[in-house]
């Protein structure tokens, strides 16, 4: 059942597909955004449509860590950063 989670859910864990490294990259981004403002990247509405399509507000940070959360929180999983990357 997928119910718990859904504010950190991957796009592509919303279209039933495998999950894989990239997912928790996505999942990272969506921590480091809460973390930053308080909040996940979408909290309300159709979170399904929201993650698939829609890019959230960009936090009050410095500009790399935007570019950060940015990359992590990419649709695509392949265009994500790998951990090594980020860390």
């Amino acid at each position: 059942k997928f119910d718990r989670g859904q504010q950190y859910a991957a796009p592509e864990q919303w279209r039933f597909e495998r999950a894989t490294k990239a997912t928790d990259i996505y999942a990272f981004g969506c921590i480091a955004f809460a973390l930053v403002t308080g909040n996940p990247p979408f909290t309300s509405g159709d979170l399904r449509q929201r993650h698939l399509n829609e890019e959230p507000v960009r936090p009050p940070v410095s500009t790399r860590l935007q570019q950060l959360i940015s990359l992590c929180l990419r649709k695509n999983p392949n265009a994500r950063p790998i951990i090594e990357s980020i860390l």
